[in-house]
């Protein structure tokens, strides 16, 4: 009885390759090889089996043999790498002492698929000042899994209300005999 060839199953793939939403991913190739001009295409499984999501994979191909070779098994591993988006804090104005308006945060460049996957919302300040104050993304989830999320500040600006303490003329009385104000002194008005 003639032995079987040995035979060989290598599996090729990508270093790493970006997220796609699940679409278009079938990154591996496998071959197996051996005496007697032996190269046959071999199938291809995934492990994790659905190619999805972020993160480490294994493909592997086994060779069941044939009538000349034995059989023989590969695998290769590769990453699916999150891809890039931005979430953007909503800005405003207001006045001091009064209500926070609305401040709509954004984020940027989900693929069609994941519409309202990652949301943020907008944080002011626990205490806010007069003046520019900064508003941050806040991310939902915090670590989304398939994005790589550049968070992008906003602006909140606080100004004063200027009140004007003479809308109406200044009422005067007479002084009374125990007081008096001198012509041309400087009386203190407080509003």
């Amino acid at each position: 009885v003639i032995p079987l060839a040995a035979s060989t199953t290598a599996g090729s793939c990508p270093a790493s390759i970006a997220y796609s939403a699940g679409t278009n991913q079938n990154p591996c190739t496998a071959t197996a090889t051996g005496p007697g001009g032996l190269s046959t295409p071999q199938t291809v499984a995934y492990t994790p089996s659905t190619l999805h999501d972020a993160g480490a994979y294994t493909a592997t191909a086994t060779f069941a043999g044939d009538g000349n070779h034995s059989g023989s098994t590969g695998s290769s591993g590769f990453t699916i790498t999150k891809i890039p988006a931005t979430a953007t804090a909503g800005s405003g104005t207001m006045i001091y002492g009064g209500s926070v308006p609305a401040l709509p945060c954004t984020v940027g460049g989900l693929l069609a698929p994941d519409a309202g996957a990652v949301s943020c919302t907008t944080s002011v300040p626990g205490t806010i000042a007069a003046g520019v104050n900064i508003t941050t993304p806040v991310l939902v989830p915090s670590a989304p899994v398939d994005y790589a999320v550049s968070p992008s500040n906003g602006t909140l600006l606080v100004s004063y209300v200027q009140s004007n303490c003479f809308e109406s003329p200044l009422q005067h009385s007479p002084p009374n005999t125990s007081s008096y104000v001198k012509r041309g002194s400087t009386v203190l008005v407080e509003c």
